[in-house]
């Protein structure tokens, strides 16, 4: 009876042993593609520049390649998509002039060097900052070649200085079609 008995103990230890090596390996299998997703992540950052322009950079973990941007009504669609790539000071630059006073979605299309398709979904304000008059001035060249203002009587300019900022929310992946 002791040696059945013995058995029994002796079998139970090695199905634990084993259903204990399963949950290990399937634990280790979540951590190591948990490692991989964090290693290759694909991340871009929008810093706004003067003269109404942004300046979109790749702060992710791999190369990217830029298909298309859109900014309220504004879009460029490349027939070739732009690289840029991971770790280096490289970056494109989108400019926003046409775009008035307001808040407006951006949008790009990416793919990353596996040929994965990602969206990165964000929005851009232009506000104003001050508002100045001044008399609207015509230039007129003189004799030496240089150029005069001439200020054009009764008419007035307005100038309105705009500040632009610019926030990235999320880049997922995403299946769409250009």
């Amino acid at each position: 009876m002791q040696e059945i008995i013995l058995r029994y103990l002796e079998v139970g230890g090695i199905v634990s042993a084993a259903i204990g090596a399963l949950i290990f390996g399937w634990k280790q299998f979540e951590i190591n593609k948990r490692l991989k997703e964090l290693q290759d992540y694909v991340a871009i950052s929008i810093i706004p520049k003067e003269n109404l322009r942004l300046q979109i950079m790749n702060v992710g973990k791999i190369n990217l390649y830029i298909h298309k941007w859109e900014v309220g009504r504004l879009n460029e669609n490349y027939e070739k998509a732009v690289l840029i790539p991971a770790g280096a000071d490289s970056f494109i630059l989108i400019g926003l002039q046409g775009l008035v006073i307001g808040e407006y979605n951006f949008k790009m299309y990416i793919t990353d060097e596996k040929d994965e398709k990602y969206i990165s979904t964000g929005k851009v304000f232009i506000d104003p900052v001050s508002i100045s008059q001044q008399p609207l001035s015509i230039i007129s060249p003189i004799a030496t070649g240089e150029m005069q203002e001439q200020p054009n009587q009764g008419q007035i300019q307005t100038i309105v200085k705009v500040d632009l900022r610019a926030f990235s929310y999320k880049t997922e992946k995403y299946n769409w079609k250009l």
